[in-house]
């Protein structure tokens, strides 16, 4: 499969705020957003673990074609324009290291 054809399978735009701190009520702050162009979401309800190791229940994965290093700490913002939280992410490898990122969501 052609990085193009990859691509083709990826309909959607969605933006990651990165957290780049907290106030003293420990509510967040983001930097700049990174914008994805190439994703595609896709609502499905799936068992997984968060980042503390605990059995949670993701509302849907969002699928880059990429790499871009986000975190659950990330602010995602979908094309519905809705903003969930990020439970995990996930980093599959090709021949030639990362590839591509699956992001899941609440």
């Amino acid at each position: 499969m052609s990085i193009s054809d990859f691509f083709d399978l990826m309909p959607h735009q969605v933006s990651f705020e990165p957290l780049v701190g907290t106030n003293m009520y420990a509510k967040g702050g983001y930097g700049d957003p990174i914008v994805v162009e190439h994703a595609r979401v896709v609502y499905e309800n799936a068992k997984t673990t968060d980042d503390t190791g605990q059995d949670v229940i993701a509302r849907g994965k969002i699928y880059l074609g990429g790499v871009f290093g986000i975190t659950p700490k990330h602010r995602v913002t979908l094309p519905d324009q809705t903003q969930p939280k990020i439970i995990r992410v996930l980093q599959y490898p090709d021949e030639g290291g990362a590839h591509h990122e699956i992001v899941l969501f609440a």
